[in-house]
């Protein structure tokens, strides 16, 4: 995940660690370093890497991101 995350234009940095969730027991969440020139657009950017993750691995991934600035 974290290759298919840095492929973005926006990210300079990524890790994926394993978060407790109710329904499936763990999910990934991301964790994200912006470039200093990445769209000030939290919302779309967050949509293009879900998108993104759903197209290079899979329909059913499922993850969640926080974003640094």
């Amino acid at each position: 995940m974290e290759e298919v995350l840095l492929s973005h234009k926006s990210i300079a940095e990524a890790a994926v660690v394993g978060g407790l969730d109710e329904l499936k027991g763990e999910i990934p969440v991301g964790f994200l370093v912006l470039k200093n020139d990445a769209d000030s657009d939290l919302k779309k950017l967050e949509k293009e890497l879900i998108c993104l993750i759903r197209t290079m691995i899979g329909p059913v991934a499922c993850y969640s991101i926080s974003i640094f600035v």
